[in-house]
């Protein structure tokens, strides 16, 4: 009976550790983290976290046993030469948009993209600047989104992968940035 019990206990230990739940899944926190270490480079405020965001926290010892799940990716190979590349490029044109954002001429809708939000006191040069910008700006972060869509393996999620950049953007862009709000524009 003895030898028994002791069977039964090591084959329940023996199905309780080996209960390993791999999910290949849509990684959106380490996309989010992806995202806000692309955009702080972009606005040039890197190392500076986002208000109102804090560290994980560890999990409880209850986490040591048990099923666990394996993931198939880490956020770190979400940057490869190619987003790279298109974070650069981004990075280069921000300098061009930020006067416009300042002014209020631009703003970000509701994407996260910058769009002509207002003309007055602009001439129609500077009309034709802005949305040249704009077009730029929107071409270049959806090249990323699907790149980046590709690189966590869910290429057929790139408008999830879209929308969290969307809310980054916005929630690091400046203070008196006009952002699309449910259709309206509030400034930040």
């Amino acid at each position: 009976m003895k030898r028994l019990f002791k069977v039964q206990a090591a084959l329940v230990m023996l199905l309780v550790t080996a209960c390993v739940t791999v999910n290949i899944y849509f990684p959106a926190a380490e996309i989010k983290k992806d995202a806000e270490d692309v955009v702080k480079s972009v606005y040039g405020i890197e190392g500076q976290q986002k208000p109102g965001t804090e560290a994980p926290k560890e999990g409880s010892w209850l986490n040591l046993v048990g099923p666990r799940e394996a993931f198939a990716q880490d956020y770190k190979s979400l940057s490869n030469s190619v987003t790279r590349g298109i974070g650069e490029q981004l990075k280069q044109l921000y300098p061009q948009l930020k006067p416009y954002l300042a002014s209020g001429n631009m703003g970000l809708d509701e994407d996260g993209f910058a769009v002509l939000r207002d003309k007055s006191g602009l001439n129609m040069q500077q009309v034709g600047e802005i949305n040249r910008l704009a077009a730029q700006d929107r071409s270049l972060k959806m090249q990323l989104y699907q790149e980046k869509a590709k690189a966590a393996q869910t290429p057929d999620k790139v408008g999830d992968v879209q929308a969290i950049y969307a809310d980054v953007w916005k929630g690091f862009a400046e203070p008196g940035t006009w952002i699309q709000d449910g259709g309206g524009w509030k400034q930040k």
